[in-house]
């Protein structure tokens, strides 16, 4: 029995550019390390904002000096 290969609209157009691309960052899941310098400092701000917040959350407002520590350190990881 033949596997078939299920494309959204995304997908067949990639698939139909290059083969190599889409194998790659679809079936691999990997993906360029560098965006538009808008994108990644907007991807970076929400990190640290997530990291801030999630550190609020669980541990109160108390203790700011260590939620922007995790807030660094969740912005640098994106």
């Amino acid at each position: 029995m033949e596997a078939k290969l299920q494309l959204d609209n995304s997908g067949r157009a990639c698939i139909e550019k290059c083969k190599m691309v889409y194998f790659l960052q679809n079936i691999q899941g990997l993906r360029k390390i560098y965006g538009s310098t808008a994108l990644r400092f907007g991807s970076t701000w929400h990190g640290f904002m997530e990291g801030y917040y999630e550190y609020i959350a669980k541990e109160g407002w108390e203790q700011r000096d260590k939620a922007i520590e995790a807030a660094v350190v969740k912005g640098r990881k994106v």
